[in-house]
């Protein structure tokens, strides 16, 4: 989906507000624009789920600020819980004070499912803060485990490639980063692992899974494997040749992927 015009954005906007506040009439959310002028949709959103698997009931009300991105509906707003209802011990918070829903890769795949607010608050947010409420009464235990705070991402494209390799990691996100829009994934081109083997018989399928996740993305979890390395796999990743240039225009980027 390309980018939106300004007015057909905010009528989509506008309308996949009308959306959420239709199933959620309990609650009380509005639809403004705040001081630089982008859309939020913030106020008390209550919540009554339940995991029949392990038998909790969260009954509960949050005060909170959805913040709708430029780029939405290709991108999912971020989440804030403003009414100090989430204390600072609960490690499910970005550094730019966001809740963590999951990694950035899996919010965006569950988010383009149904790229809408109700989608959004129905499988991610609500969840979320279902999450939370169990913590917060069992003990700071989280309902259904948890991945690892210092190698998240990594973990994340682990499952997704099947490889603990950060060499193989990185050379397939780095081939997804430079593919041009619109080009397939064919199975009779060369894998970029490094395995010699032809997409089809090698990772043409977990790569076409995710090349539609936008480059802004894969790029920043790229930066933000780097980080989770140890200094053993750094070095093997900077080793490589086809990785070198690659890790440098990373490193250059920092800032932007600091969040």
């Amino acid at each position: 989906m390309g980018k939106l015009k300004r007015k057909d954005r905010d009528a989509l906007i506008k309308k996949h507000y009308e959306e959420l506040i239709g199933r959620y009439r309990n609650s009380s959310l509005k639809l403004e624009r705040d001081k630089r002028g982008n859309w939020i949709v913030h106020g008390i959103l209550r919540i009554k789920a339940l995991d029949e698997d392990i038998g909790y009931l969260a009954k509960d009300s949050f005060k909170i600020k959805m913040s709708i991105p430029e780029e939405y509906p290709e991108h999912p707003p971020l989440v804030f819980e403003t009414g100090n209802r989430i204390p600072k011990d609960y490690s499910h918070v970005l550094n730019n004070g966001a809740l963590c829903l999951d990694t950035p890769l899996e919010v965006w795949l569950t988010f383009s499912e149904n790229p809408c607010l109700l989608h959004y608050v129905k499988t991610q947010v609500i969840q979320n803060l279902y999450a939370f409420c169990y913590w917060e009464t069992h003990e700071k235990k989280m309902p259904w485990g948890e991945r690892s705070h210092e190698r998240g991402i990594f973990d994340n494209y682990k499952e997704r490639f099947d490889t603990s390799n950060p060499v193989v990691m990185l050379r397939l996100l780095k081939y997804l980063v430079k593919l041009k829009i619109g080009k397939e994934i064919k199975g009779h081109f060369t894998c970029p692992c490094g395995s010699r083997k032809k997409m089809r018989k090698c990772h043409g399928e977990q790569l076409r899974s995710i090349c539609e996740v936008p480059k802004k993305i894969l790029r920043g979890d790229c930066y933000r494997i780097l980080n989770e390395l140890t200094e053993e796999e750094f070095k093997m990743v900077i080793s490589d040749i086809k990785l070198l240039y690659f890790v440098k225009e990373l490193v250059d980027e920092a800032d932007v992927y600091k969040k």
